[in-house]
């Protein structure tokens, strides 16, 4: 007797049927308690599940004149980065100099305040200049306040500001990095010469500084040197 496989394995109308309930049962959840009648099961989130699109599909975007293509390249002279590669982008390179940059000067202009930051001159409604070789991102300052300078990045194809800003602080008020000694008269009226250099950076004030000092000196110090001497010597 000769069975033939096609025959064994053609299922019956019934199982097929009970076969595709049971798949639909599993991939939908039941409505939510107290949802308003009619409504649908939704279809369980599967993680990592792909999903295709086939050409017919896929719909076309059509981008206006003055709209920005998002994925466009700006330079094609640069390699296209991935997600592995830790590569910095032009706009990361542009934000390390210019952040790098020492703010030594401010003066005052025809638009307000004037920032000088190494060789570049910061003042508002300029373009930015370039600060690497080939660069093809711009900026503009937009605002300069006493603290910060707010620059803007424009879109090299519509010219227009992107909405991303990059700020710059600075702080050039005057500060002092070593501070003399001075003298004051004593009971004889005659004015005890003091030596040393106070640093104005140490977290403690000055005269606290000195009783620490004072406490911490030996008692006793070699070659016959005076308390005072040694004192005068710090």
């Amino acid at each position: 007797m000769k069975l033939r496989f096609d025959s064994l394995l053609r299922p019956m109308p019934g199982a097929v049927l009970i076969f595709t309930l049971t798949v639909g049962a599993f991939a939908q959840e039941a409505p939510p308690p107290g949802a308003p009648p009619g409504t649908i099961a939704t279809k369980a989130f599967t993680r990592n599940r792909v999903i295709s699109i086939l050409p017919d599909t896929k719909r076309a975007l059509v981008l206006k004149s003055d709209e920005r293509n998002p994925f466009a390249r700006r330079n094609p002279d640069v390699d296209l980065i991935t997600e592995d590669s830790e590569q910095e982008t032009e706009a990361d390179l542009i934000r390390d100099k210019l952040t790098s940059l020492p703010i030594t000067g401010r003066t005052y202009g025809p638009k307000g305040l004037r920032i000088l930051a190494g060789e570049i001159v910061f003042e508002r409604g300029k373009t930015v200049d370039p600060v690497i070789e080939n660069q093809t991102e711009n900026l503009r300052v937009e605002n300069i306040n006493d603290t910060t300078i707010e620059l803007a990045w424009i879109d090299l194809e519509t010219g227009k500001l992107t909405g991303k800003q990059l700020k710059l602080f600075y702080d050039l008020s005057p500060k002092v990095r070593f501070l003399l000694k001075g003298q004051e008269a004593g009971d004889d009226l005659v004015a005890d010469r003091k030596y040393g250099v106070f640093h104005p950076d140490h977290p403690l004030p000055i005269a606290e500084r000195q009783d620490q000092a004072e406490e911490q000196e030996p008692a006793e110090l070699p070659n016959g040197i005076s308390q005072k001497a040694f004192q005068e010597g710090q």
